[in-house]
């Protein structure tokens, strides 16, 4: 026993809004990827002047929160695509 066919037509309307928001979603992590990459390294010696729970706070960012924010980040877009593409007929 098999399913129906699934899928539709996606008409050029769709698949430019379909572009249009997933331009804008990798615009924002891109954002939030230079963010945590370059400016916080930027001002990692003045952060490493506050400690919390004994460590450096630049040194705990660059080290391991950044990470952390990295892979949220990986499956926030996985996540946000797959609604992206069922909102435009897309879905795999």
């Amino acid at each position: 026993m098999t399913e129906g066919n699934k899928f539709r037509a996606v008409t050029q309307a769709d698949a430019d809004a379909h572009w249009k928001e997933n331009v804008n979603l990798v615009s924002w992590l891109l954002f939030i990827w230079f963010v945590v990459t370059w400016v916080v390294a930027v001002f990692a010696d003045k952060l490493n002047s506050i400690a919390v729970f004994g460590f450096p706070v630049g040194y705990t960012f660059g080290s391991m929160w950044s990470l952390i924010i990295y892979v949220a980040m990986i499956f926030y877009y996985a996540d946000r695509m797959d609604k992206i593409d069922e909102k435009y007929g897309m879905k795999e």
